[in-house]
């Protein structure tokens, strides 16, 4: 899935104990929606800190746009 758009839906600090377990609830909500976790939801680390994204299409079903992504 290398065409996969991302977007970013939190930001944490470099080490913040709450980046995992917030990443492990959005994978509950991509299962929720029948999506495969590994492939629509991702934490990046850079030097600016975490951030959570997910695929473009697990977002456009928060958009309305259900799964349209």
């Amino acid at each position: 899935m290398s065409d996969v758009q991302w977007v970013v839906v939190e930001t944490f600090e470099a080490g913040d104990p709450d980046a995992l377990r917030v990443k492990r609830r959005w994978e509950d909500i991509a299962e929720d929606l029948a999506l495969f976790p590994e492939e629509n939801v991702r934490l990046v680390g850079d030097v600016g800190g975490l951030r959570l994204e997910v695929s473009a299409t697990m977002n456009s079903y928060f958009q309305g746009g259900l799964g349209r992504g």
